[in-house]
């Protein structure tokens, strides 16, 4: 198995996506206590993965119908995409913003899991 195919298996879930984002930005935190003007490069860098993924999950299902969630997820890309672009040509400090979003679709991925009707066996007992 590939690096690439590695890295995509492991990231099937959104929440995780998510994590190593997240994990990533800490990372560029860290950076930051040492050098600013490199750590600005390392935050942009940390929304890759994120950009690849939740992108290439909409290239893929481009002529499939979208429920409100994936609407929202696609709004929540495009937002960030527009962010890092204003951060990485320093028209704009976008930082906090850029966490926001990520924060907002971390909310978006629990909310899904959480109204998802639970699963009913035959042998469930009240």
């Amino acid at each position: 198995m590939k690096f690439a195919e590695k890295i995509k298996y492991m990231l099937r879930s959104d929440k995780q996506l998510i994590y190593l984002t997240a994990g990533l930005v800490i990372l560029g935190g860290l950076i930051r206590l040492f050098d600013y003007k490199i750590s600005t490069y390392v935050l942009n860098i940390a929304f890759i993965p994120y950009l690849f993924m939740r992108g290439g999950y909409y290239v893929t299902r481009r002529k499939v119908k979208w429920n409100t969630v994936s609407k929202q997820h696609f709004v929540l890309l495009l937002v960030l995409v527009v962010l890092i672009l204003l951060n990485s040509f320093t028209i704009f400090k976008t930082e906090f913003l850029m966490f926001f979003i990520l924060l907002l679709d971390y909310l978006l991925v629990i909310n899904k899991r959480a109204n998802q009707a639970p699963v009913q066996y035959k042998d469930d007992v009240l």
